[in-house]
């Protein structure tokens, strides 16, 4: 597929999420940047949400809608829609996140500012009736030891150049998918640069993954081994582990607004 120059493909995974999706949707059509298109892949939800989909498609050309019979993860959704995209810039979306309308247009611009490939912002956390619960500010610039200790890339808040990075395929599994992404990008390259704006709303609520704190700390040691290659209680893992809920604390539960 050709690449198409200064165009956006906004990676959008749903399952089962017709309470939100029409918010993240819109709020993503409402962007001041309007060379892009939205792909979104329905991983075999069973609720209403491919009706509020069909009507999206239908009623905007931007809209593409893939859907799968089986639900093969978010991960993989992602990927599939990747693949599928055309943009120079990938962003990504969850189905149940809000981005503000200058998301895009702030992030290209800092790009090509500051020469980078890859970005993120700050963000908030809000519940399900939209009000804003705490504020997240990453550090300004992110490396591979600091994300070891701590993920500070919300991957709603993503855009990365896929003509330097090509494709940024994410392992098949159910959760960290993204983290265990950017720990291998970072290997390669020697950090990224965060925006110290709020250009985006994650939504915690009791189906969201990072609702169960216990459940994000299991997937945090796991995927530390599967990252390391290491033992289970290798010495460097358990450190990095301990970091990470440290980090979690603070971030979760110290600077709430």
């Amino acid at each position: 597929m050709n690449i198409k120059e200064n165009f956006v493909s906004v990676i959008v995974p749903v399952f089962n999420s017709q309470e939100f999706i029409e918010k993240t949707l819109f709020s993503i059509l409402n962007q001041n940047f309007t060379n892009f298109e939205i792909v979104v892949i329905d991983d075999g939800s069973t609720d209403d949400t491919k009706s509020i989909l069909e009507y999206f498609s239908s009623t905007y050309s931007n809209v593409q809608v893939i859907s799968l019979e089986n639900n093969v993860g978010i991960g993989r959704a992602r990927n599939i829609g990747q693949v599928k995209s055309c943009g120079e810039y990938i962003a990504f979306c969850d189905s149940d996140d809000i981005w503000e309308f200058n998301k895009l247009s702030s992030q290209i611009k800092f790009l090509k500012e500051n020469g980078g490939y890859f970005t993120c912002s700050a963000y908030n956390y809000i519940n399900t009736s939209d009000e804003i619960i705490s504020k997240f500010y990453p550090k300004d610039h992110i490396d591979y030891f600091g994300l070891l200790k701590t993920c500070d890339i919300g991957t709603s808040t993503v855009l990365y150049n896929r003509k330097y990075l090509g494709v940024l395929l994410m392992p098949d599994l159910r959760m960290k998918q993204d983290y265990l992404t950017w720990l291998t990008l970072l290997k390669d390259i020697k950090c990224v640069n965060s925006m110290p704006v709020i250009l985006a709303s994650i939504r915690k609520h009791s189906k969201s993954n990072s609702f169960s704190k216990f459940k994000a700390f299991k997937y945090q040691f796991l995927s530390l081994g599967i990252h390391l290659n290491c033992s289970l209680l290798n010495i460097k893992r358990m450190l990095y582990f301990l970091n990470y809920v440290y980090y979690g604390i603070r971030k979760h539960y110290l600077f709430n607004i």
